[in-house]
């Protein structure tokens, strides 16, 4: 978090997010190069709030994932409801161009803050992303699960796919699958990792 607040306030954040995206879509294409089981992935890439208005990174996540020759919605790009967008017009026109162009959007950290509602209505999107917030609350919370199957029933209504964040505890899997989320991630599958280890634990035929 400081690392991103520094770059925003020093005005690194376009460059950041082009190395990012360039890194990211040479690790996909290769790895669809030498494993058949990364077919079926795709590589999500989060892009920061007062990026999207512009189009310039959009443009450029869309001629990277081109040029690699990757298909459709292997790519995503992740926008977050913290951050502020001034031009939701604009951002809307970018979000747009940027899915007509097979790159996919999803909305990350979605129900954290007060306008969740108000980015499906104006942001164009493939996936949506329950806040981590919500999943650590429905082990104790019945209001929290309620919540979480009325966000994934409305997401579905929409056509959007649900990914729920901050799975930790070994039961949430299951809860998550019987509220209707289509995938999740957390620690309960696994911190960060390096490259060459995601290859050798996940792609790898021997593994």
């Amino acid at each position: 978090s400081e690392l991103i607040s520094a770059a925003e306030e020093g005005g690194l954040m376009p460059a950041l997010s082009e190395r990012m995206l360039a890194a990211s879509v040479d690790l996909l294409a290769d790895w669809r190069k030498r494993f058949a089981a990364a077919q079926s992935i795709f590589m999500a890439v989060n892009i920061s709030g007062p990026e999207v208005p512009d189009g310039a990174v959009l443009r450029k996540a869309a001629a990277l994932a081109n040029a690699a020759g990757l298909p459709p919605k292997a790519l995503h790009i992740e926008i977050t409801e913290h951050h502020i967008i001034d031009d939701h017009d604009a951002a809307a026109i970018a979000l747009s161009e940027l899915r007509k162009a097979g790159v996919g959007v999803a909305l990350d950290d979605f129900g954290a803050g007060f306008a969740s509602l108000g980015w499906l209505a104006r942001f164009p999107a493939d996936i949506l992303k329950i806040d981590a917030y919500f999943i650590r609350a429905m082990e104790e919370s019945d209001a929290a699960r309620k919540i979480i199957r009325a966000i994934t029933a409305l997401a579905h209504e929409l056509g959007l796919t649900v990914i729920a964040e901050g799975v930790e505890s070994p039961d949430a899997p299951a809860r998550l699958r019987d509220l209707g989320c289509d995938y999740a991630q957390g620690h309960f599958y696994g911190g960060a990792i390096e490259p060459d280890e995601a290859e050798l634990r996940y792609l790898s035929p021997a593994h």
